[in-house]
């Protein structure tokens, strides 16, 4: 991957933003340019819009290790107590849970391919390769997305089930999370339950918050109790889920978006896949309360 100064001085070299020059005016004007290119398309795919909501819902840990053990701290961690108590230190030790991420080997190595042909790079076909690119970098997304909604849906704590509407249920969902000692910060839905809550007065769309679209480009449709929620396909169809984004799933990254196999600016594309590595766990299940949508 490229760092954050390579970019710049990329982009101070082009006089643009590199997101704003196709990939046909990069191979135009420098070739050089191209690998830098080619890497900010993937993650364009990858880390903005719906395909990003699978990183925006956990806790996110960049590893420096390919097998890290971090504290479980619960709320209640931490007792207050009165100096004048007898028998208290205030150096009294605290023992902590912890979990594990663990990428070693090929665990949490995931691939797709760019699907990039000779012909593609012969004919010049640069904007079909850019489109590639993107959804080579969605389609790690989603999955990213997929498999960690499918693990909260498995093993969340707390369930609602009752109420007449969704609001009802949304608000005893948030009330859940709050008793268990938790901040419900994050909503995930499926798209079918979209249009029962943008009835909701108490339901803000993420253009009436932000009408650039930058709110958008996050995952997020809106918000509700300023809560955010995130609607994608890849939840399941007939729930909702009120989560702790920093208490229910911890997400460890050991090694991001990178394109492998890919050794020449434009011919080693044939053949190149975009590879991730990372892992993904349950911090709390009464960080995440599942609800059964009307």
């Amino acid at each position: 991957m490229y760092s954050f100064q390579e970019v710049k001085k990329i982009e101070e070299k082009l006089g643009r933003s590199l997101n704003e020059i196709s990939l046909k005016e990069v191979v135009l004007t420098d070739q050089t340019v191209i690998p830098i290119k080619v890497h900010e398309l993937v993650n364009e795919g990858a880390k903005y819009g719906d395909p990003s909501i699978g990183r925006r819902i956990c806790l996110v840990h960049q590893m420096d290790a390919p097998l890290k053990k971090y504290p479980k701290i619960s709320p209640n961690a931490f007792n207050v107590y009165h100096v004048g108590e007898i028998g208290r230190s205030p150096m009294e030790a605290i023992e902590f849970d912890s979990y594990t991420l663990d990428c070693t080997g090929n665990r949490g190595y995931h691939k797709v391919n760019i699907a990039v042909s000779k012909a593609m790079v012969k004919d010049s076909q640069f904007d079909v390769i850019e489109t590639n690119l993107k959804r080579a970098g969605e389609a790690m997304g989603w999955h990213m997305t997929e498999e960690i909604i499918d693990a909260m849906d498995a093993n969340a704590g707390l369930t609602v089930t009752t109420g007449t509407t969704n609001w009802d249920r949304l608000v005893q969902a948030i009330g859940e999370i709050r008793s268990a000692g938790f901040t419900p910060n994050a909503i995930i839905i499926h798209p079918q339950e979209e249009a029962s809550l943008l009835k909701l007065n108490q339901f803000i769309t993420a253009y009436q918050l932000d009408p650039t679209g930058e709110i958008r480009k996050t995952g997020q449709i809106g918000q509700i109790l300023g809560i955010p929620v995130y609607s994608t396909p890849k939840a399941n169809a007939g729930y909702m889920y009120v989560i702790d984004v920093n208490n229910a799933y911890a997400l460890g990254i050991w090694q991001d978006l990178e394109v492998e196999n890919y050794d020449d600016p434009l011919e080693g594309l044939v053949g190149a896949v975009v590879s991730m590595r990372y892992d993904y766990t349950l911090i709390w299940s009464e960080a995440i309360c599942k609800i059964t949508a009307v």
